[in-house]
């Protein structure tokens, strides 16, 4: 497990603005934009959605506590799309009461196992695992204009690198999977080849392999092991894992085809996701997950 800093996330409120423009060089979408792709919602409909919608981000204190600017990033976010958004005073159960009385129409918080989007008037809970998949698959998508026939690889093999090879293949790729442990490459294979068996794999290789494709969904917990010669000047990668497995000179030179952030995308996509459950539309397929990024944890065993 690796545990989500308060540095790595203490600027992700003032630098929105910097993040869109990045966004959208290397995507051609804001993140706002991205998080309706991801959605698959209009950004038309968000823009009537957000007018309806309250969101409360509670600080939980369980587990290994609570992770100083969490809830604040998390609100800067949501507010950032458009939202009503609030950053709850209280904590866990009080936070949680404290959002209602408010009038938090979507809760959002997360504790050493998942961090969710609840939706109290229409029950529903939106999980950061798959919404975190979706939106970077949604991504890398529009970095290279549609995946469809595309071959993808999945580089580890846990709950968002099982969800990130069903939303490639639900788009059309198709998808080579590779861990370190391949017995849990077997796994994601064995739970995701009844859905297209025609267009997923294992990947047999090593570290080498990573050249043959363009496309690379990275989703390990281990930073600075891929190298600049691991890659081409074709790659473009999806990046959620956290820390990022690139390393400095790698990020240096690839960096313009590489997706990868620690909060914005997946909390992004949450919220839409919710607030379209919210407002009546569907929001939730295919949003649930397993342990998710959370707050301060970021559990990438089995991941």
């Amino acid at each position: 497990m690796t545990r989500l800093r308060p540095v790595d996330i203490e600027v992700v409120p003032g630098n929105l603005v910097r993040y869109d423009a990045d966004l959208q060089q290397k995507a051609g979408l804001s993140l706002r934009q991205l998080a309706c792709k991801a959605a698959d919602i209009p950004e038309d409909e968000l823009g009537t959605m957000v007018d309806e919608v309250t969101i409360a981000a509670v600080p939980v204190s369980s587990g290994l506590g609570v992770i100083g600017g969490f809830s604040d990033a998390v609100g800067a976010i949501v507010t950032h799309l458009g939202f009503r958004a609030f950053v709850t005073e209280g904590h866990d159960v009080a936070g949680i009461a404290e959002a209602l009385e408010r009038g938090g129409d979507i809760l959002m918080l997360a504790d050493d196992e998942r961090f969710v989007a609840i939706i109290p008037g229409r029950p529903g809970v939106v999980d950061n695992t798959g919404a975190t998949a979706r939106g970077f698959v949604a991504g890398l998508e529009s970095m290279r204009g549609g995946v469809t026939g595309a071959s993808a690889l999945v580089l580890g093999c846990g709950p968002v690198g099982m969800a990130g090879a069903e939303a490639l293949l639900e788009r059309g790729a198709t998808v080579a999977l590779l861990d370190a442990d391949r017995d849990r490459a077997l796994e994601v294979f064995r739970a995701l080849s009844s859905t297209a068996p025609e267009r997923i794999g294992v990947e047999e290789g090593g570290m080498n392999v990573l050249s043959r494709y363009d496309l690379i969904f990275e989703a390990t917990n281990s930073g600075g092991f891929i190298e600049s010669h691991h890659l081409t000047s074709n790659t473009l990668m999806a990046a959620p894992g956290v820390p990022l497995a690139l390393t400095a000179d790698a990020l240096d030179r690839h960096g313009d085809r590489v997706l990868h952030d620690v909060l914005e995308i997946g909390t992004a996509t949450m919220a839409v996701q919710a607030a379209a459950h919210r407002t009546g539309g569907e929001g939730l397929e295919n949003a649930a997950g397993g342990p998710a990024r959370v707050s301060g944890a970021w559990r990438l065993e089995g991941r």
